[in-house]
């Protein structure tokens, strides 16, 4: 890193944001009879699909807050 690049930090993420999103997927896995643990649940997919979508070029290794988030 030069001193030209900014720092790279995360700011926390607010416990309601953490709380609404765990209740839409948690409701979602209901209603499909998705399993929350174990290959192919919910934690693995959820795990996965945000390590695929922040490592790919170009993706996204810091979510800046937007509308008081």
């Amino acid at each position: 890193m030069t001193t030209d690049e900014p720092a790279l930090a995360a700011e926390p993420v607010g416990d309601e944001w953490v709380d609404e999103v765990v209740e839409r997927l948690m409701d979602r896995a209901d209603a499909c009879g998705t399993a929350l643990l174990g290959e192919g649940g919910l934690l693995a997919q959820v795990t996965k699909g945000v390590l695929e979508r922040a490592l790919r070029p170009g993706g996204r290794q810091v979510l800046h807050s937007q509308g008081g988030c």
